[in-house]
């Protein structure tokens, strides 16, 4: 039996997903065979906490757990420097930031547009431009083709020359 103490609906939802996993064929044996795990949803991830084996934190759209304890300032997914005996990607997420700048440190699965297409990290990067660094960037949605020309609209009423349209006619822009 797997247990999960879950505080916070994104650690619920984290462990839910867990939950409902199915198990590799290597693991789908008798449930006596399975041990325990027990996961500790501690909310938000916060560099001045120090962590324990098998803590659950939420970070940019994602879930991730503890893999020892004494878990301190290791910024979770982390690429530069790599965080991967730290942290294990435990629910994925996206995290849509916006346009891309240079001044931003993106870490994996940030989400950007630039150029008109969206763009998902797939490293830690500073000022490297997806559109240019395939190794730390790949394009998740294009932009779209052109549309087809919609109708014409109606014709304007012509005002003859010196005159004005009656005030009612006027539409002020707010």
């Amino acid at each position: 039996m797997l247990i999960c103490k879950a505080r916070g609906l994104a650690a619920l939802v984290a462990c839910a997903l867990f939950l409902l996993s199915p198990l590799s064929s290597a693991a789908a044996q008798t449930a006596s065979d399975v041990t325990p795990l027990l996961v500790t949803a501690r909310g938000v991830w916060s560099p001045s906490v120090t962590y324990a084996l098998d803590d659950l934190v939420t970070l940019r759209g994602s879930a991730w757990r503890s893999r020892h304890n004494g878990n301190l300032n290791k910024l979770p997914g982390s690429t530069s420097p790599s965080t991967a005996a730290d942290w294990e990607l435990f629910a994925a997420g996206f995290n849509p930031l916006g346009v891309w700048t240079t001044t931003t440190k993106y870490q994996i699965n940030d989400l950007v547009s630039r150029l008109g297409a969206t763009w998902r990290a797939r490293n830690t990067s500073l000022n490297k431009p997806p559109e240019s660094n395939p190794a730390n960037w790949i394009k998740f949605a294009d932009r779209g083709g052109t549309g087809a020309t919609g109708p014409r609209g109606a014709t304007a009423r012509a005002v003859p020359p010196g005159r004005t349209l009656p005030r009612t006619a006027v539409k002020r822009r707010q």
